[in-house]
């Protein structure tokens, strides 16, 4: 995922899991946050904000 909003960038995981999802091309992706040491689905409040999130996905 990347925000223009937030000028952040996250990877998402189809993988299970408990947490932040978020879909995007016919699938409940698990968010994986790139630069804070959480876990998988962690996602900060003051970046959680959907709508300012953009998903890109690459095969």
């Amino acid at each position: 995922m990347v925000s223009s909003h937030y000028s952040h960038a996250m990877g998402l995981a189809d993988v299970p899991g408990t947490g932040a999802h978020f879909n995007w091309a016919e699938k409940s992706w698990l968010v994986a946050e790139t630069v804070s040491k959480v876990s998988l689905g962690l996602i900060a409040a003051d970046v959680s904000e959907i709508r300012h999130w953009m998903g890109v996905v690459f095969e």
